[in-house]
C-alpha cells in the first residue's frame, strides 16, 4: 500500500535526503530491500581561529566511519559536502576511502551529481564505484563506540570562507543485508534553509507500507551549520507534533 508520510522541521538549516514533493528535490535510489541506510558523517567547522584537519589536509580534514551489520553489502553511496557560503558555490572537493589517496572532485569528475548554492552551498557526487561493497565500515556493537580515525574523509572544500563556521560533510549508504527485516527504503536530496521561528513541511509520498499491522518508520537527515553555545536545535517529526531532538549519547538539546 502506498503511504505519504508528513514532517515537520523547525530551526535550523538540512541536507536531508528523503523523497519530499518539494522544489529540488530528486530521488537517488527507491527499492525494497532486505537492508537500510547508513552513514558516516564529521564536521569541518571554522572555530577558534583554525579549521577541524585531523585527516591530513592541506587546509581542513576530518575522517569518520560506517556502523553497518555484519555481512552488509554497500549498494549505493552519495556524498555530500556542505559549506555556509552565501553566494559561491563549491567548486572541489577532496575524499579519501581506507589508506588511498585523496581524490579530488571536481563538477567534471564521474558522478558529479550538483553543486548548487541555494543560500548555502553544497557540493553531491556519487561514490558508490570507488567504495568496496564489503569493506571499510565498523560492525554494530550495542552501546560501543566508533572509530573516531574512520576510513572515509573529507578534506580541503574549496573556496572556503574562513568567516563562517558551517562546514561539513556526510557520506550516506544504502545497504543491503539478509539478515535485515525486508525495508521500503527511499533515498533522495534536498536542500532547504530556514532560520529560528520558520517551519518547514516535507510530503513524502509513495511511501510502501504494510496493509495491516504496525507501521515502522526511520528517517535520516543532516543538518549542516549550528552556531556553538548559541543552542542551535532540532525539532522533528510529523506535522503538527514536533519534538526536540536529543543527543543520543549525551542527551543534550541544543549545539
Amino acid at each position: 500500500m502506498n503511504s505519504t508520510l508528513k514532517l515537520s522541521f523547525l530551526n535550523i538549516f538540512f541536507i536531508i535526503f528523503l523523497t519530499a514533493s518539494v522544489s529540488g528535490q530528486t530521488i537517488r535510489f527507491q527499492n525494497s530491500i532486505r537492508g537500510g541506510i547508513s552513514f558516516a558523517s564529521n564536521s569541518l567547522q571554522f572555530n577558534n581561529g583554525a579549521w577541524t584537519n585531523t585527516a591530513g589536509g592541506n587546509v581542513m580534514s576530518a575522517s569518520s566511519d560506517l556502523i553497518l551489520p555484519p555481512n552488509s553489502v554497500i549498494t549505493k553511496a552519495i556524498l555530500m559536502v556542505e559549506a555556509d557560503q552565501i553566494l559561491d558555490p563549491i567548486t572541489s572537493v577532496s575524499f579519501k576511502v581506507g589508506s588511498q589517496p585523496y581524490q579530488v572532485f571536481t563538477a567534471a569528475s564521474p558522478g558529479f551529481i550538483s553543486n548548487a548554492n541555494n543560500g548555502e552551498a553544497q557540493f553531491i557526487i556519487d561514490v558508490t564505484n570507488i567504495i568496496p561493497q564489503d569493506g571499510y565500515k565498523t560492525n554494530y556493537v550495542q552501546g560501543g563506540q566508533f572509530n573516531t580515525k574512520g576510513n572515509y574523509a573529507v578534506a580541503n572544500v574549496i573556496p572556503a570562507d574562513n568567516t563562517n563556521e558551517g562546514f561539513g560533510w556526510a557520506l550516506v549508504v544504502v545497504y543491503s543485508c539478509q539478515n535485515s527485516p525486508l525495508r521500503n527504503v527511499t533515498l533522495a536530496d534536498v536542500n532547504i534553509s530556514y532560520g529560528l521561528g520558520t517551519v518547514s513541511t516535507l510530503n513524502i509520498p509513495n511511501i510502501i507500507v504494510p496493509t495491516v499491522g504496525n507501521i515502522e518508520a526511520t528517517v535520516l537527515a543532516t543538518a549542516t551549520w549550528g552556531e556553538e553555545g548559541l543552542a542551535d536545535n532540532i525539532r522533528f517529526g510529523t506535522a503538527g507534533n514536533v519534538t526536540q531532538l536529543a543527543d543520543p549519547v549525551y542527551g543534550g538539546t541544543g549545539d
